[in-house]
């Protein structure tokens, strides 16, 4: 495509009015000029015309551009004007502002708009960001501000919660998580303590409640038991202490003793002589306290024939088919899951073979038989022996703390 700048100049005297007289253009030099560098003169006109002892002048000016499309032999053109427009820093008909400027980050757009909050361009100085949209839950806000924890507007896919302030004790914290028992943080008015961990057993329990003797959560190392009420006397006592209770202690083997009397004392193992077969280590894991008493009686009697305890330590310290008894609280013990289990008056010859047969004192006498790690039948309480395979006596075992 080739353009041609054309400029024509033409020197008009015109002819007063009042002579009537004609348009002169003699002595005035049309002239051309062209992109090509070439001039051409088109034609003269005088100097102007009077008429009438009137003298007046004119001078026109047209500029043009002349398009040319060598490819295509078609020819047009255009012609352009000092017209209003956008920056050219007059303000004109429909512009908010004309600064003169191409400039999209000043107070005036280069749509010669005032620039505003999501209009899409960031205004220096004054705007941190600028989306070009209306919605305030994304990394832009709508007072075209960077989203950040803390300024009120939640987040989407970020925050859980955003509001406003960086306090720690209401229900969003100052990283915008929604408050939660367990997460350190004290949401005041509705928790008592946050210790950042589920424990159950120590000052603050599981539900962030601060722990105290009567909630039914023993506090390990502070309380000695929880029973989850304020009832004295009934084993647990109000300040979460044991209820002191006088607990049944006798030295050595008893005779004939009430059951009523076995105050503090709890059966956890009874059992007919004839039965046999059960776990000694079942039994032990039952029979889980401090103490342990080995007892005998009829069945269904409410008399113990004959019993003794001690420590569960002595009681239960593996003698195997030794003669010689551990001594302790007045009698000789003596244990093992394979042969036999039983007691004597302390001081008093042991015969195994595998219970003991002796006889001095029989009626302090009491031996079950074991083997394989449980009990097989028995033969002796006191001075009733031979009660293998024996229905009508039982063999029980109490504990204490």
């Amino acid at each position: 495509m080739r353009s041609a700048w054309v400029r024509v100049s033409v020197f008009v005297g015109l002819a007063g009015c009042a002579g009537g007289g004609e348009l002169s253009t003699s002595g005035v030099p049309a002239t051309t000029t062209t992109g090509l560098g070439t001039t051409e003169e088109t034609g003269t006109s005088g100097p102007g015309t009077t008429t009438g002892g009137e003298t007046t002048e004119a001078v026109a000016t047209t500029e043009a551009v002349v398009t040319t499309d060598d490819s295509s032999g078609s020819s047009g053109s255009q012609v352009t004007s000092n017209a209003p427009k956008c920056g050219d820093g007059n303000l004109d008909p429909l512009e908010e502002c004309d600064d003169g400027n191409l400039l999209n980050n000043d107070a005036c757009t280069n749509a010669c708009a005032a620039a505003v909050c999501g209009d899409g361009f960031v205004l220096a100085g004054s705007e941190e960001c600028d989306d070009g949209n209306g919605v305030d839950g994304d990394a832009c806000t709508n007072a075209c501000a960077a989203a950040v924890c803390g300024d009120g507007v939640v987040q989407l896919g970020i925050e859980a919660c955003d509001d406003g302030n960086q306090s720690d004790m209401d229900a969003c914290t100052s990283e915008c998580a929604l408050a939660g028992c367990g997460d350190g943080l004290v949401n005041m008015g509705v928790e008592e303590c946050d210790d950042a961990n589920a424990d159950n057993t120590d000052a603050c329990t599981a539900s962030c409640k601060n722990a105290v003797c009567g909630d039914g959560i023993l506090w390990v190392g502070v309380e000695e038991c929880e029973d989850g009420n304020m009832i004295a006397g009934d084993g647990c006592e109000n300040d979460c202490t044991k209820t002191k209770i006088n607990k049944y202690t006798a030295l050595g083997p008893q005779v004939n003793v009430a059951a009523a009397q076995l105050v503090g004392w709890t059966e956890c193992y009874v059992d007919v002589y004839a039965n046999n077969g059960t776990s000694v280590q079942s039994i032990l894991q039952t029979c889980n306290k401090a103490n342990l008493m080995l007892a005998c009686r009829q069945k269904g009697s409410a008399t113990f024939t004959l019993l003794a305890h001690a420590p569960r330590s002595e009681v239960t310290k593996d003698t195997m088919q030794s003669n010689t008894p551990t001594v302790a609280n007045g009698a000789g013990w003596y244990f093992s899951d394979g042969y036999s289990w039983g007691f004597a008056r302390q001081g008093d010859p042991i015969q195994r073979t595998s219970c003991d047969t002796a006889a001095a004192n029989p009626e302090q006498r009491l031996c079950w038989h074991t083997g394989g790690g449980a009990i097989n039948g028995g033969w002796r309480c006191g001075t009733t022996t031979n009660l293998n395979g024996d229905g009508s006596w039982e063999r029980v075992v109490l504990h204490a703390d």
